[in-house]
């Protein structure tokens, strides 16, 4: 599920710096994130699908049926889907301070790279990152 937890040394330490992950990510940033989601999705329901549906009776009713769970569904994916992006980039950092140099923004592993933009994404990153270290190597410790 998330590929950053095969680049620990063991499983006890991936595990450890997932619950940290999980810990840190539980803060106020998600719930007004996710607020945020719900009311972009509530202002698209109300002002643009309603309406239009509005105009054949039977079509309205059909559409407060089916696009309810869907409504609800699609706001609950926003929001884990912003989880799972807050999560990735805990471990992420937790790796680089490890001494595993890897793109903060799209996982790529930035050893052997001369120059110091990810080749991935695009972006640019720290150069010091491309410095050999005593954690350099296909794993880290915890």
């Amino acid at each position: 599920m998330f590929p950053e937890l095969g680049r620990f040394r063991d499983p006890p330490t991936a595990e450890t710096a997932f619950r940290e992950a999980q810990r840190a990510q539980s803060g106020i940033r998600d719930v007004i994130v996710a607020v945020i989601a719900l009311l972009v999705l509530t202002i698209v329901f109300v002002e643009w699908v309603e309406p239009r549906l509005g105009q054949w009776r039977e079509a309205s009713q059909w559409a407060r049926t089916f696009l309810s769970p869907v409504y609800i569904i699609g706001s609950s994916y926003v929001i884990l889907r912003i989880r799972r992006r807050s999560i990735q980039r805990h471990l992420r950092r937790r790796l680089i301070a490890s001494g595993v140099p890897i793109c903060l923004h799209c996982g790529y592993d930035l050893r052997g790279l001369q120059d110091a933009r990810c080749p991935e994404c695009g972006r640019s990153f720290d150069a010091r990152l491309l410095l050999p270290t005593e954690f350099s190597s296909d794993s880290v410790d915890g």
